[in-house]
C-alpha cells in the first residue's frame, strides 16, 4: 500500500515577511522615476545649491559627495561652458560686423556668464582639439555643427524614452571636447576620432 502523505500545511506569514514579499500585487516602480525628477533640496549658499540652480540637477542625491566636491564640479563644468562658447565664437565676438547668418553657428552656452562667487574671472582656455583640416571661421562653423546635431539627437532620444528627463538639461549635460576628421576630399570622411564628456542629470555629481 501507498505510504501516507504528510498533509501540507500553509506557510504563516510573519511580520518579517512585510507587506510587499506576502502580496502577489505589483508593485509600483518608483524608483527610476525619482532618479531624475524629483527636486533637490540644498541649503541657499552651498555649492550643491549653485549647482542644481545653474545646471537644472533633480532627481536622486548622493550625500556622500562634499560640498568641497560640488565646488569642484561647478569650476570645472562652468569652465566647460565658457570654452565651448569661446572656441566656437572665435574672433566673432571682437568682430563689430559679424555675418548675418552667425546666430547658426554658435554654441548653446553662448551668452553664458562667469559666476560671481567664483572670483575674478579666470581666463578660459579655448577647446584646441577640434580638427578637420578647415581654416578659421570654417572650422568653428563645423564644430557648432557638430555640436548642434550631437545635442538635438540627445533631445530627441530622452523625449521619446519612458524617462521623464527635461531633454534641455541633459542636452546641455554633453560635452564634445574633441574631435579628429581625417578626410581624403571624398564624399565620406575616412576616420572620426571623437571624445565626449556627460554629466548626470541628478544630483550624483558624476559624469562619463
Amino acid at each position: 500500500p501507498p505510504a501516507p502523505s504528510t498533509p501540507s500545511r500553509k506557510k504563516k506569514r510573519s511580520d518579517e515577511d512585510g507587506l510587499v514579499s506576502g502580496s502577489t500585487a505589483k508593485q509600483p516602480r518608483s524608483g527610476a522615476s525619482a532618479t531624475f525628477v524629483e527636486e533637490i533640496v540644498a541649503t541657499n549658499g552651498t555649492w550643491l545649491h549653485r549647482s542644481v540652480a545653474r545646471f537644472g540637477l533633480k532627481g536622486i542625491l548622493d550625500t556622500a559627495v562634499s560640498d568641497q566636491d560640488w565646488a569642484t564640479y561647478f569650476k570645472k563644468r562652468v569652465m566647460l561652458e565658457l570654452s565651448e562658447a569661446e572656441t566656437v565664437a572665435g574672433e566673432q565676438a571682437e568682430d563689430e560686423e559679424g555675418s548675418e547668418n552667425e546666430n547658426e553657428h554658435e554654441s548653446i552656452f553662448t551668452g553664458a556668464t562667469w559666476p560671481a562667487e567664483l572670483g575674478p574671472r579666470q581666463e578660459t582656455p579655448r577647446l584646441h582639439s577640434f580638427e578637420s583640416y578647415k581654416d578659421g571661421s570654417e572650422e568653428r562653423e563645423f564644430a557648432a555643427e557638430i555640436l548642434g546635431q550631437v545635442r538635438a539627437s540627445v533631445k530627441a532620444t530622452v523625449t521619446s524614452s519612458a524617462l521623464k528627463i527635461d531633454p534641455e538639461v541633459v542636452a546641455r549635460s554633453v560635452f564634445l571636447t574633441t574631435y579628429h576628421v581625417n578626410e581624403d576630399g571624398g564624399t565620406e570622411p575616412r576616420t572620426v576620432t571623437t571624445s565626449a564628456r556627460v554629466y548626470a542629470p541628478n544630483g550624483t555629481g558624476r559624469f562619463v
